[in-house]
């Protein structure tokens, strides 16, 4: 790239072609203010308070938008250019509201502190009051273009950055603002409260909608959001105790300036009243509450007496996302050096487990092969199976901005039509269960014309012959058939696909929850190799895990057939290794997965079981058993941070920590390790996981002196091979992906770049599609589909307690296509009960355009444990894990 060199106050200074002077100036650490500039939008010029003066053309020109040239000679402080900023900025004022005061922005105002720094006080010109009408008809966002400065990062980051497209600059001259379509409120628009705007607004104009004064005494502490499997780095802006706000954090960071509805107005649950403060222990069917140490003896005594009369095996512990990878690890240890048992698992590995499975047998690890920003290198882009418009956000936005801005193409195949459609290249409309059968298709199409990579298959994997015999089942005449999807359009995805210099797929829950799950996680990857679409920047295959910490949970081993690190069980090595550094052996039989461990609590088979931070009853299929099953224990004990369907099932239960009150680490779905840090106390008596459960391992005879979660993150790199090179000190300057082999190692941002690990190539597997065993029919003729929901998470327990997210959507509800509606005489908003072979539920109905023909969708998150009430427990062959995602009913109008 070109080097060129100009004159700046004096001083020559190079930089590269195609960089503005705003760039280079501040490359070079030479302030020039700006209103309307953001590195994460293109430069557009409108404040004109970047001005400088280009003294060998003798003219002001906007540094923002303006390249570097040979010859140039630049002055960012001439009188000229201070003249002509103080001009700019009093025209700016003199049609502002003297307001600042009142001012939610306070000194926060990039105007007013420009005014401050320049000096200006009262100014000169006339006053042109503008007056319009404050806008609040939604949960979060407040407008008052009173105090608008038109310059546009509002508009440039909704169409840039979260490529929505909500509003539009309207109107000309002095009427000229920001707008939605029609000037229609923003809940009528396709506005999705990201909060991106608010962000970027250097001024008033936009605020959050729960007033708090910030001035300039909030504290910021930067951690992880909470939520999805994405990793958003955010900021807590923290007062006395309380977190005021949530605002993106930039700095080494996926997520850059955006954030998603739940991230930025979610954690309102962080405070909510009805959060656990003390220790419950339940008598005569009433809890009471109690002290920590009489409720951890009383665990600590119950545990040891039940090992004692019936085994370890006799007792369960179950895990969970929303611990950090500190406690996840404490949690599979207690199990497997406190009890003695490898009866450990979370609602995580129901997600993840075929993906531990498939991938690994592929490939040889079990994550996503490349980053999340690689996704807008991609030149094709395969997403299957998952909505990441609503349950993973950033992924979506990235999804967005490679089709729109880098011309990828996306074929999307999806029953249902969602705001990822428009976007599509290819819309393909799999019936629900069948995506095996489109991929084989496809491989049989890449095969039969010779479009596979025959320099990477060849060079790096191994069974193409049965790769060769699968496909060979599968022409696209049959898999129509099976699918419901167009023949030419099979053939024309396959072209595509096989085709692009670059192309990643995207598969989520509708991949992993469902019986044949592990067989599609083959399917996608045999795809992915069959093109050389692995090891590489912009390819891959990149699995949505969906919980915050869901990938973390399983590296650390709350898996009963693994230990940390993804070391088997039965392997004698890893179980040497624990022993030296634990001093107890681990067991060495699998332990029992979640579902079967239920299905022996309801046998008498367990007798105890310790859930820490998970909600069984609403996240397990079957959720009526679950209930059964934990009513039947002799021993059960929750922790947790709110009472939920579970916790009220408990014999003990202790209050703990949200993520905002205790330091540790989650690891993405991208496989990055980054630092959760502690901005407030947590509220009353509650305790952070790792030193509840390092004193019940102290009560029970394992040495747990842990200082801190720093010192637990140690022995972690000690016990995981791929977190060898992982520490607290490596995490405060900077993030990692795993695998990190040592304190040297950079980590893995992208996988298999080189080589694959243990045996050195990838695998071709065999894969069949299985007609799913949840068929329709007369009696039940709908296909239910759960699905996620952008304005809530997981089982709801968390989301549910957010003020504004529950004010948006309060209840669950039925999605039906309208001629479905017609057809049961069934009217919008009327509620309709929804029938299974399991169980019954009653909801809402909403009618909902682009729905196929007898497929009707719920969102699982604000009812979950009354949407899981509908399922059977079918078991995936290979992992044991449920189906949660589709089972037939039938729906009776009420």
């Amino acid at each position: 790239m070109e080097t060129i060199t100009i004159v700046l106050n004096g001083k020559e200074i190079s930089g590269r072609s195609g960089m503005t002077i705003l760039e280079l100036a501040r490359e070079a650490g030479v302030e020039i203010p700006t209103l309307c500039h953001s590195p994460h939008v293109a430069p557009f010029g409108a404040c004109r308070v970047c001005l400088v003066e280009d003294e060998a053309r003798h003219a002001l020109v906007a540094s923002c938008v303006t390249p570097i040239a040979p010859g140039m000679t630049i002055r960012t402080d001439s009188p000229l250019v201070l003249e002509t900023r103080r001009t700019v900025v009093e025209l700016l004022l003199s049609s502002h509201p003297e307001a600042c005061v009142l001012c939610d922005k306070g000194n926060a105002c990039a105007l007013r502190a420009l005014a401050a720094d320049l000096g200006i006080g009262d100014i000169d010109m006339d006053r042109i009051r503008r007056f319009s009408e404050i806008e609040t008809a939604n949960a979060f966002i407040e407008r008052d273009l009173t105090k608008c400065i038109m310059c546009g990062l509002c508009v440039r980051a909704c169409q840039e950055i979260q490529v929505i497209g909500a509003i539009d600059f309207a109107g000309r001259g002095f009427n000229a603002r920001p707008a939605t379509p029609f000037d229609m409120p923003l809940d009528k628009a396709a506005c999705e409260y990201c909060g991106t705007c608010v962000t970027l607004c250097p001024v008033g104009a936009l605020s959050e909608k729960t007033r708090q004064y910030r001035g300039t005494g909030l504290e910021q502490t930067p951690t992880v959001c909470s939520f999805c499997g994405s990793g958003c780095s955010i900021m807590l802006q923290t007062r006395d105790n309380r977190v005021m706000s949530v605002e993106p954090n930039e700095e080494n960071s996926v997520n850059g300036a955006s954030l998603c509805v739940r991230g930025h107005y979610g954690h309102d649950y962080i405070h909510n009243p009805e959060r656990l403060t003390v220790p419950l222990i339940k008598e005569n069917g009433s809890f009471k509450q109690a002290s920590w140490d009489a409720a951890l003896d009383l665990i600590a005594h119950r545990l040891t007496q039940i090992r004692e009369q019936s085994g370890p095996d006799s007792i369960a512990v179950f895990g969970s996302f929303r611990c950090t990878n500190e406690e996840n690890y404490l949690i599979q240890k207690f199990a497997r050096a406190a009890v003695g048992t490898n009866n450990v698992s979370s609602s995580a590995r129901m997600s993840t487990s075929p993906n531990i499975v498939g991938l690994t047998k592929a490939f040889g690890y079990p994550g996503a092969t490349g980053t999340i920003a690689d996704i807008e290198k991609s030149g094709v882009i395969l997403c299957l199976g998952a909505n990441p418009h609503e349950s993973h956000p950033l992924i979506a936005q990235k999804i967005k901005r490679a089709a729109r801005f880098h011309g990828a193409k996306l074929l999307l195949a999806d029953p249902r039509q969602s705001r990822m459609t428009p976007f599509a290249h290819l819309w393909l409309r799999p019936a629900p269960g069948t995506d095996i059968a489109l991929v084989n298709a496809m491989l049989r199409v890449i095969m039969d014309e010779n479009l596979y990579d025959k320099d990477f298959v060849r060079e790096r994997v191994d069974g193409l012959d049965k790769l060769l015999e699968c496909a060979r089942r599968y022409p696209p005449a049959y898999a129509a058939k099976v699918t419901g999807i167009p023949e030419e359009q099979i053939l024309e995805a396959a072209r595509i696909f096989a085709g692009a210099d670059a192309a990643c797929i995207i598969y989520g829950s509708g991949i992993t929850h469902y019986p044949n799950a592990t067989y599609s996680v083959l399917a996608i990857a045999n795809l992915a190799m069959a093109t050389g679409n692995i090891g590489r920047p912009g390819v891959g295959v990149y699995p949505l895990v969906k919980e915050n910490n869901g990938q973390g949970a399983c590296d650390m081993g709350v898996l009963p057939d693994y230990l940390p690190g993804y070391r088997k069980v039965s392997d004698p090595e890893a179980r040497a290794d624990l022993e030296k550094l634990w001093g107890v052996a681990p067991p060495a039989g699998d332990g029992l997965t979640g579902v079967e461990i239920i299905s022996q609590a309801a046998a008498g088979g367990i007798r105890a079981i310790m859930n820490v931070g998970a909600n069984p009853v609403a996240v397990f299929a079957d959720s009526t058993t679950m209930k059964k099953a934990l009513e039947s224990l002799d021993f059960f004990v929750a922790l947790d941070i709110f009472p939920t369907p579970t916790t009220n099932l408990a014999h003990v239960v202790l209050p703990v920590a949200c993520f905002a009150e205790k330091d540790g680490t989650f690891t993405s779905a991208e496989r990055r390790i980054q630092r959760v840090r502690k901005a407030v106390d947590p509220p009353g008596q509650s305790r952070a996981e790792w030193q509840v459960l390092s004193d019940l391992c102290r009560r029970m005879g394992l040495p747990a002196e842990y200082k801190s979660p720093a010192d637990i993150m140690a022995e972690i790199a000690r016990a995981a091979p791929i977190y060898a090179g992982v520490s607290y000190a490596r995490l405060e300057r900077q993030t990692l992906h795993w695998p990190c082999e040592n304190a040297d190692h950079a980590g893995s941002p992208v996988l298999y770049e080189h080589a694959f690990p243990h045996r050195d190539r990838a695998q071709f597997m065999k894969v069949e599609y299985l007609v799913p065993d949840e068929e329709t029919d007369m009696n039940f003729p709908f296909s239910l589909i759960t699905r996620s929901h952008l304005y809530h998470f997981g089982s709801g327990a968390r989301t549910m307690h957010s003020k504004q997210l529950k004010e948006m959507f309060p209840e669950c509800f039925l999605e039906i296509g309208a001629e479905d509606a017609e057809g049961l005489a069934v009217a919008d908003g009327q509620r309709v009960k929804i029938v299974s072979r399991a169980g019954s539920m009653e909801l809402p109905a909403r009618i909902t355009p682009g729905l196929p023909r007898s497929v009707v969708f719920v969102p699982v998150s604000m009812s979950a444990a009354e949407v899981n009430s509908l399922f059977s427990t079918q078991l995936d062959v290979v992992t044991r894990t449920p189906n949660r995602k589709m089972c037939a009913v039938q729906i009776e109008r009420m």
